[in-house]
């Protein structure tokens, strides 16, 4: 009887470990030809890599990877808007500072230029 059950558990433990490895292995391949950031000799080099050295190389691939950038947005894009932002706000600083600005008007156009509307009452 404990030889049905050891069997049991070595079949459940090898379908615990091999079903989550291999799924791993699939998303390595789907995310490697979904790429658009490398060529087709990158993507062969580094599906070689993963066939070759199994896990070792999924692990790799998943290390080395450049994070992606938010969907719908270019990073340049993000970027230019926080630096436009930036420097709104130091110019609206620099004015308030030098007493350009009353202190309501300044809180009002950092909320306008922050996104966050129409101050609270």
């Amino acid at each position: 009887m404990d030889n049905g059950i050891e069997a049991t558990a070595r079949t459940l433990l090898w379908i615990a470990l091999t079903v989550p490895l291999a799924l791993l292995w699939v998303a390595v391949f789907v995310d490697l030809f979904r790429r658009k950031d490398l060529r087709f000799t990158r993507k062969a080099m580094w599906g070689a890599i993963v066939v070759f050295t199994i896990h070792i190389g999924v692990l790799v691939y998943f290390i080395l990877r450049p994070i992606p950038p938010p969907h719908g947005k270019r990073a340049r894009d993000t970027q230019d808007r926080a630096s436009a932002i930036v420097e709104s706000m130091e110019q609206l600083h620099t004015q308030h500072a030098a007493g350009d600005i009353s202190d309501d008007a300044y809180l009002g156009a950092k909320r306008e230029l922050l996104g966050l509307g129409e101050p609270r009452s």
